[in-house]
């Protein structure tokens, strides 16, 4: 996926930016000579970073957002050490030195890699015709800073210090920066009323196209957000009044934020209260469970219902003498009646 650009002389800043498989570049170049110099770029949230220095004379230091990789100087020229720089050397402790003083006094190429984690690992080749790259440490042994990735603007800062002779780097930077590429937005679904109660609305749309994908849709109560939804086409609003109109929309919304303009107006007339319950509830059994000389104890089997009881009505000769609350026991006093429920 990766491609290094390198020039010949100064630094390319190569970056690349993947969101929904497409890619952003950004491409800066900046020529650092004698004198030494500081350079700084910005990008967005970052996921990695390859730093690839093809020359670097004499030393350098890096910051990713302020925070430099090593604490010192990383010098590249043993004979410029003191003790605000610190040498970089191959694992097996060789250091920069002849032939390295007769390539332009300094590393043919020194890779710096870092991760999302920030950890940084760094190699390094050991003659300038080299095509291979070896793990390299400080001479010390004193370990990296861990730099820290944000997540949104990460600031970079190549600095060629003047060490008073001949100075120069030049490289690439080579990222992946995450952004937003996509700016079109969704077609608009065609919404429907499917169905509805005395509380409730189902809506029901076509699911609309986008030039990446639909991934969620929005429903909408008079231009009020009511649901934030995933890639479905049909929804059931509740919580709504008895006898009360309202009209709804959807909007579609893609991986990259986008919506669409709202859909359709569809408008919406809830039923009365309980009107779409027309269904009774079946019939108890009522059973006598003792009696005195003046009361007679009732019993009886709890009735079904598809909603649910909610009270039951005890009738003498056809009369309601009691509405009750869903219990299943009455006590009625008074003799020479007869007792329903």
């Amino acid at each position: 996926m990766w491609e290094i650009k390198k020039k010949l002389v100064g630094i390319t800043i190569l970056v690349s930016m993947t969101v929904n498989s497409q890619t952003c570049p950004t491409t800066n170049i900046f020529l650092s000579g004698d004198g030494g110099g500081v350079h700084t770029f910005n990008y967005s949230a970052l996921e990695n970073l390859i730093i690839d220095l093809d020359y670097i004379d004499n030393s350098c230091a890096i910051e990713i957002n302020g925070i430099r990789i090593h604490p010192r100087v990383m010098q590249m020229e043993s004979a410029y050490s003191s003790s605000d720089v610190v040498m970089m050397v191959f694992e097996n402790g060789q250091e920069i030195e002849s032939p390295w003083l007769a390539n332009e006094n300094g590393l043919p190429r020194m890779k710096l890699e870092i991760n999302n984690l920030g950890n940084v690992l760094i190699s390094g080749s050991r003659y300038i015709n080299s095509v291979s790259l070896e793990p390299m440490m400080t001479g010390d042994g004193s370990s990296y800073n861990v730099v820290q990735v944000l997540l949104d603007t990460n600031t970079i800062t190549i600095i060629n210090p003047d060490d008073g002779g001949i100075d120069g780097i030049s490289g690439s930077i080579l990222t992946n920066e995450i952004c937003n590429t996509d700016t079109q937005s969704p077609s608009s679904p065609n919404v429907t009323s499917t169905d509805k109660t005395d509380t409730t609305a189902d809506l029901s749309w076509s699911g609309a196209t986008d030039n990446a994908a639909v991934t969620g849709y929005k429903v909408y109560t008079y231009g009020t957000l009511t649901a934030t939804l995933g890639n479905v086409t049909n929804y059931k609003v509740i919580g709504l009044s008895p006898s009360t109109s309202y009209a709804f929309s959807v909007r579609a919304v893609d991986a990259a934020g986008n919506e669409s303009v709202d859909s359709n107006s569809v408008p919406v007339t809830t039923d009365t209260n309980s009107g779409s319950d027309s269904q009774a509830p079946t019939t108890p059994t009522l059973t006598e469970n003792g009696k005195t000389d003046t009361t007679i104890d009732l019993t009886w089997n709890g009735a079904s219902d598809n909603v649910g009881v909610t009270n039951y009505r005890v009738y003498s000769n056809n009369s309601l003498i009691e509405t009750l609350g869903n219990v299943s026991l009455y006590q009625a006093t008074g003799l020479n009646r007869s007792y329903r429920v």
